[in-house]
C-alpha cells in the first residue's frame, strides 16, 4: 500500500459552523423580509437548534461530550421562547429559578450518559429542586413556609446521598480493575 496514496478527507461535522450558517440564514431572511420575526428570536431559535445538535450528536455518538452543554443551551432556549409565550412569567426575578432548572436537567442528562457517576446527582439534586421549590411557591402549589421547613427538615439528606456516592464510588473503581 502506498503511504503517499491521498487519503480520504475525513468527514468531521461542525456544530458552530451550522450555528454560524442558521444564525445567518435567518438574520438574511429577516432583513430581506422573508421572515416577519425579531432577530432576538432568531438568535435563540438558533441557540436552541445548537444545542439540540449538540446533544443529538452526543446521543448518536455515545460520547458525552456536547451533552452537558447542548442541553443547557436547549433547555434555555426553551425557557426564554416559554417566557415569550407567555407560559412562563417573564418577571427578570425569576430568572435565577430558571437557571437553576436548566442547571438541575443539564446534570441529570449528563448522568444519564454515565449512570456510574453517582456524583452528578448532587448538583441535579440542588439546582433541580431550588428551582422547581420556587417555581412551586411563585405559582401558589406550595406555600412559602412550606418550602422552608422541607429545605430546613430535609436538608441532610442530600448529605447522607452525598457520602453513599462517596462510599460506593471507590468500591465500584476498585473492582473494574480486576
Amino acid at each position: 500500500m502506498d503511504e503517499h496514496a491521498p487519503s480520504e478527507p475525513s468527514r468531521h461535522f461542525s456544530p458552530l459552523g451550522l450555528f454560524l450558517v442558521l444564525l445567518g440564514a435567518g438574520l438574511l431572511f429577516v432583513r430581506v423580509g422573508v421572515m416577519h420575526l425579531r432577530a432576538a428570536d432568531i438568535w435563540w431559535a438558533t441557540i436552541g437548534i445548537l444545542g439540540l445538535t449538540l446533544l443529538g450528536t452526543a446521543v448518536f455518538t455515545g460520547k458525552r461530550g456536547g451533552a452537558f452543554w447542548g442541553s443547557v443551551l436547549l433547555f434555555l432556549s426553551t425557557a426564554v421562547f416559554l417566557r415569550k409565550s407567555d407560559l412562563l412569567d417573564p418577571m427578570p426575578w425569576d430568572w435565577p429559578a430558571t437557571i437553576a432548572l436548566v442547571l438541575g436537567l443539564s446534570f441529570l442528562v449528563l448522568y444519564f450518559f454515565d449512570p456510574r457517576r453517582v456524583g452528578l446527582l448532587v448538583p441535579a439534586v440542588i439546582f433541580g429542586g431550588l428551582g422547581t421549590l420556587y417555581y412551586l411557591w411563585w405559582w401558589d402549589v406550595m406555600d412559602w413556609y412550606q418550602v422552608r421547613y422541607y429545605v430546613q427538615t430535609y436538608w441532610p439528606v442530600l448529605l447522607i446521598l452525598w457520602g453513599l456516592g462517596v462510599l460506593i464510588g471507590p468500591a465500584r473503581r476498585v473492582r473494574t480493575r480486576n
